[in-house]
C-alpha cells in the first residue's frame, strides 16, 4: 500500500511539481514503508535519499513546515542512527520554532518540543 501511495506520489510530482503534498506525502509514504521492511533493504532500494530528496523539495516549496523537519529528522536517525543525531536535533530545534498557521501545525510544532525533552 505504501509503495503505490509513493508511486502515485511520483506521478503526481511530475504533473504538478510545485505541489507540496505531492512531496510530503512521497516521503510520508516511503518513511512508513521503510519502517516494515529491514534497514539493509530500506538502504538497499535508496529509500533514505528518496525520502531526503522529496523533504528538502518539500521545504523548499513550504519552509514554515515544522512537520517535514520532524520527518526529516526522524528519517535521519532511522536510517543513519546517532551519527545524526546532532542534525536531527537542528531540525527538531527548527520545527518548534516555526508559527502554526492551524491546529494540526500546532500540534507538530508541539511534537518537536517534545522531541527536544527527550
Amino acid at each position: 500500500m505504501y509503495e503505490e501511495a509513493a508511486a502515485r506520489c511520483e506521478e503526481l510530482q511530475r504533473k504538478e511539481p510545485k505541489n507540496v503534498n505531492a512531496w510530503y506525502l512521497h516521503a510520508y509514504a516511503l518513511g512508513r514503508y521503510s519502517q516494515g521492511i529491514s534497514i539493509v533493504k530500506a538502504l538497499s532500494q535508496g529509500l533514505g535519499g528518496k525520502v531526503k530528496a522529496s523533504l528538502e523539495q518539500a521545504l523548499k516549496l513550504n519552509p514554515d513546515s515544522a512537520i517535514a523537519r520532524i520527518e526529516y529528522a526522524n528519517a535521519m536517525i532511522m536510517l543513519q542512527g546517532k551519527a545524526k543525531m546532532k542534525d536531527a536535533e537542528k531540525l527538531y530545534l527548527d520545527a518548534a520554532k516555526c508559527k502554526p498557521m492551524d491546529a494540526m501545525e500546532r500540534l507538530d510544532v508541539e511534537l518537536a518540543k517534545t522531541e527536544l525533552e527527550d
